[in-house]
């Protein structure tokens, strides 16, 4: 069992269920492994394989030429789990629609989109649910192209949105909980009130413990759910069985903002102390020690 980062306890948990099967868990399983691996695929140790945020032909393991089973999160072609990333952008667009949103932008990532967004499918999904909603689509705000794990990602494309034209949206979908963060701090930066300025939604992971000093809408996601499906779809192809639909999709939970009761500058709910920009930091970040250029 090859997997990587926050899905892995949980996925394990479930497959180690079903140890009446004869199934044995193996450890985690990265790069610099991948001989070690290969060499237990090709002695027949291996009775199948489910990759987790890693691209299962990255590394040289004969898992099809051995007769092992193999999924990952990301295929349309084989068995996979994935996150209804689709759904995500439409339960987000319609929230801030209905709450009275009318500039929309969106704050994404996606490493394939290049130079522009259009043509790609998130996209036309943004596009036709714009339209459907009869609400204007500004290609200008628009994020997509910046890797999250890139300190001050966020930042820095918020204030381009923000400072794009004389017009400013009103609504704000940002669908990776990671680039969240740093784009978090560039409202706070900004001087933006949330919700009188901007309503903002994002992605979430269930029990991640975030939090921020503003009220946000999160359309959050269930890893325990994600693992299950994992490990029962893996299970099902290492019994040889048929797998339908061949494509899963895990669905976030839309949990619309509650506004925060305020006092000066001191807001209940969050913590008992005045609000410091520096105080409130990315989880596993460093610092951005920068001062804001906003118009």
């Amino acid at each position: 069992y090859l997997s990587h980062g926050l899905h892995f306890g949980n996925a394990s948990r479930n497959l180690s269920r079903q140890g009446d099967a004869g199934f044995e868990v193996s450890a985690e399983v990265d790069f610099l492994r991948a001989r070690e691996l290969a060499e237990d695929v090709e002695r027949g140790r291996i009775a199948g394989a489910a990759f987790v945020a890693m691209n299962p032909h990255a590394i040289p393991v004969p898992f099809a030429e051995n007769g092992v089973p193999y999924m990952d999160i990301g295929s349309v072609d084989t068995p996979s789990v994935q996150l209804d990333c689709n759904g995500i952008v439409r339960d987000g667009i319609r929230h801030l629609r209905d709450r009275g949103c009318r500039r929309i932008a969106l704050m994404r990532w996606c490493e394939w989109a290049g130079d522009t967004p259009r043509g790609q499918p998130w996209y036309e999904i943004v596009r036709a649910t714009m339209a459907e909603f009869g609400l204007p689509l500004r290609e200008e705000w628009h994020r997509w192209a910046v890797d999250p794990e890139t300190p001050g990602a966020g930042w820095e494309q918020f204030r381009e949105i923000w400072t794009a034209c004389d017009e400013t949206p009103d609504g704000l979908l940002v669908t990776d909980d990671v680039l969240f963060h740093d784009v978090a701090l560039g409202i706070l930066d900004s001087g933006i009130k949330v919700p009188d300025q901007l309503q903002v939604v994002t992605q979430t992971l269930k029990g991640s413990g975030a939090t921020y000093p503003f009220p946000v809408s999160s359309l959050e996601v269930d890893i325990d759910e994600w693992a299950e499906l994992i490990a029962e779809t893996l299970i099902k192809l290492m019994n040889k069985e048929t797998v339908s639909p061949c494509v899963q999709h895990v669905r976030a939970r839309l949990i619309p903002a509650e506004a925060p009761r305020v006092h000066g500058s001191t807001v209940q709910g969050l913590e008992e102390k005045t609000l410091d920009l520096h105080a409130f930091q990315p989880l596993n970040r460093e610092p951005l020690n920068r001062e804001p250029e906003l118009r």
